[in-house]
């Protein structure tokens, strides 16, 4: 399997470039190389599935001989997540995007044949496609070590998610249709085919916009399960990446709309086709480079493909940048004038504004790469992007409500009140009632009332055009989602009421109404152990269950939050710390600090390493224990020396006891942390002298997070939208 895969990726390279030069040759010498071209185009795309079946299947047979495996998986792993590291690290990610991106160029061919500029389309569709398997060949999945281990190094903790199998595949099914786009637009430029080009475009950008948002917003689904990746958004630099040119996209299928509508934006969605694919590469080289080690949760690090990465920007920019400068003088350019109120205007308001927002989000992604060119590299904070993002937010919410209210041409200041007049009422009732709420921050009410103003602008549309046709309904669906986003975003973010306590075992405590009772610790077979804490608000009872485990790949304690989802709210619970509890005759012994126990004091002096025996059943630990006897038979101070062998298979430790008899001891727990502590149970002391017991403790953050729910409707809404879209405008290619 290791050499198959290997060489089906040099077939599909040879295949690769095969295909490519059959294609220039029909551009060159108009002759019908199509048939020669897609064949190798097919044998290439076949090649490619073989070597990421080869790879599939060293991982499902737990082959790690191959480092790629060993690094990725374990025996232990689920086949779920099995098949999720597939594309867990970088080579394989790189193969996965090969592959898309090949199969992504089959109903090209069959789309480009109908509008005749095939052999243009595909040539620059496989200078990309042949690059990435350069790129796959390089970063070779194959790489063997000289001996095979037993087992894996596994799945990293954070990845063994659901959301690992459906995420990143989606991401890069929105990289493979990003190259679409450039390919589209620079086979126009070449044929002049600066308005024709538009129409077949369009579904694929909303396609490519389509993915990466749904990978994009599953991210930050993800995220808001995973503790420790900042919420549902972090601003994070690898997030950003794929955000930059989603945001473009959007700006990108706004123009287009706009150029059939009104033949405007010509120059700028070339533009802006050219350069989203560049952002995608960039964002690759962010992602891959050990730039971001510093400033990201979850990017590679591979300094070697900096110069490659680098070198693909240029290649692509300089080939896209010469089609467009040697034609852009050539690009029609209306010269009408644009009506303030029209929906044209709205329109360019809102492209703008996206633009606006990517630059932003741009600047302060590159800021590590911007600031290390003059000394010290660093990042922004996340308040740089909120503070950027409030104008754009509040005006985009804006234009998207007046649009939906407006003509293409012109709509007269009568016409605009009567339109505006539900819209607007309605949006100010629930202004006024979250200022009677109790919200008094100028910037959340005035999100609140843009929101509610694209809302319900759009929500009426959608009525009228129910009695008319549904042609608007995709665009005003999207619409009303972005605004239910926003008061998703804006109400959980600024009001979001966080609280830390630390619940004793059967100890309720109140906080947010609810009355939080930690009722212990479910262990699990996998090790993933559950803290179950009983929630109670008025009669209704319900179970929370956050997970924390220790990690031997990250070597430390990992927590899963646990999030109690009502229709308005959803209650956040994130585990910090976990202290078991001490039962009757078991005692915590301090390093240094004599501890009196019925007639007896113990002070824990040191901790000793003797030799062991048997290395493979753990590490020995020696605990030396000075005990005085007090009252009316005190004695001389005495020293034991019980023993504890830590990380080894579950056995009973040995108990050391005293020469008197009276009383045995044995360790339980140890803890080398400064000052040094043990857990012991100790047997023979007088009943009524043996301290009761300590319950358990379990530190949480508990976070109380308003309207949330709107946040996801907010996507939902987007998503369903959008595939309306591409339904219809892949409906008027036939």
């Amino acid at each position: 399997m290791i050499e198959l895969g290997k060489s089906s990726l040099i077939i599909g390279l040879i295949c690769g470039v095969t295909s490519l030069s059959f294609y220039g040759l029909n551009i060159k010498q108009q002759r019908n190389w199509f048939t020669y071209a897609r064949i190798s185009y097919a044998l290439m795309t076949i090649a490619i599935l073989l070597s990421a079946a080869a790879l599939m299947i060293l991982l499902l047979k737990h082959q790690f001989q191959v480092q790629y495996v060993y690094e990725n998986s374990s025996r232990d792993l689920p086949l779920f997540y099995l098949i999720s590291a597939f594309w867990a690290g970088q080579e394989g990610s790189f193969l996965l995007w090969t592959l898309l991106s090949a199969g992504v160029g089959i109903p090209l061919i069959f789309m480009t044949q109908i509008y005749d500029n095939e052999d243009k389309v595909l040539f620059n569709y496989l200078l990309i496609e042949v690059a990435l398997i350069l790129i796959t060949i390089k970063s070779s999945p194959f790489k063997t070590f000289s001996q095979t281990p037993l087992d894996g190094a596994g799945l990293n903790d954070l990845l063994q998610n659901l959301w690992m199998v459906i995420h990143p595949p989606l991401i890069f099914l929105g990289y493979a249709l990003y190259g679409t786009l450039y390919a589209l637009a620079i086979a126009a430029l070449w044929k002049g085919q600066y308005e024709e080009w538009v129409r077949p475009a369009l579904p694929w950008t909303l396609m490519a916009w389509l993915a990466l948002g749904i990978g994009i917003m599953l991210g930050g689904v993800w995220s808001y399960k995973t503790l420790g990746w900042g919420g549902y958004w972090a601003w994070d630099p690898v997030e950003n990446a794929s955000l930059i040119p989603w945001l473009t996209g959007t700006a990108l299928f706004h123009g287009m709309i706009l150029q059939l509508q009104r033949r405007r934006m010509q120059r700028t969605n070339f533009l802006l086709a050219i350069i989203s694919f560049l952002l995608i590469l960039y964002g690759t080289f962010l992602t891959r480079s050990g730039i971001l080690a510093n400033f990201s949760v979850h990017s590679f690090t591979n300094l070697e493909f900096d110069s490659i990465v680098l070198g693909l920007i240029a290649f692509f920019l300089l080939y896209g940048g010469y089609f467009y400068s040697s034609h852009s003088r050539q690009i029609p350019i209306s010269k009408s004038s644009i009506a303030i109120l029209s929906k044209e205007f709205s329109v360019i308001i809102v492209i703008g504004l996206l633009i606006i927002s990517s630059s932003f989000v741009f600047m302060g992604t590159s800021s590590p790469i911007l600031t290390g060119l003059l000394g010290k590299a660093s990042n922004v904070t996340a308040d740089f992007y909120n503070t950027t993002h409030i104008p754009i937010g509040i005006l985009l919410a804006v234009f998207i409500g007046i649009c939906p209210l407006v003509n293409w041409q012109r709509t007269t200041k009568k016409q605009l009140l009567r339109q505006l007049l539900v819209p607007l009422l309605l949006a100010l009732v629930i202004t006024a009632l979250a200022i009677k709420a109790g919200s008094k921050n100028p910037v959340a009410l005035l999100f609140i009332f843009a929101s509610c103003f694209a809302i319900f602008s759009n929500a009426v549309l959608m009525l009228k055009s129910r009695l008319r046709k549904r042609v608007s309904w995709s665009s005003s669906l999207s619409h009303m989602g972005f605004g239910f986003l926003v008061i998703g975003i804006i109400v959980s973010s600024l009001f979001d009421d966080s609280k830390t306590v630390n619940l004793a075992e059967n100890h309720p405590v109140e906080i947010h109404n609810y009355r939080f009772t930690f009722k212990g610790v479910h262990v699990s077979p996998d090790g993933r152990n559950q803290m179950v804490i009983e929630l109670q608000q008025k009669k209704s009872i319900s179970v929370a269950t956050p997970t924390m485990y220790y990690s031997k790949r990250n070597e430390g304690v990992m927590a899963e939050p646990y999030v109690y989802r009502t229709l308005l709210e959803d209650i956040y619970i994130s585990p910090l710390e976990y202290q078991p509890g001490i039962p009757r005759g078991v005692y915590r012994l301090i390093k240094g600090t004599p501890e009196q126990i019925g007639n007896y004091v113990f002070t824990f002096m040191r901790f000793r390493f003797p030799p062991v025996s048997s290395p493979m059943h753990g590490m020995m630990i020696e605990a030396e224990i000075q005990v005085v006897k007090t009252g009316a038979q005190k004695s001389a101070p005495h020293v034991i020396r019980p023993r504890f062998v830590a990380m080894s298979l579950p056995t009973e430790q040995k108990p050391v006891t005293l020469q008197n008899g009276e009383i045995s001891l044995r360790i339980l727990q140890v803890n080398a942390d400064p000052p040094g502590s043990i857990v012991v149970s100790i047997e023979g002391i007088a009943d009524e002298a043996v301290r009761q017991n300590v319950p358990a403790q379990l530190l949480v953050e508990i976070s109380r997070k308003p309207l949330i729910n709107f946040l996801w409707l907010g996507m939902v809404c987007i998503v369903v939208g959008g595939l309306i879209a591409v339904r219809r405008r892949i409906g008027e290619l036939k």
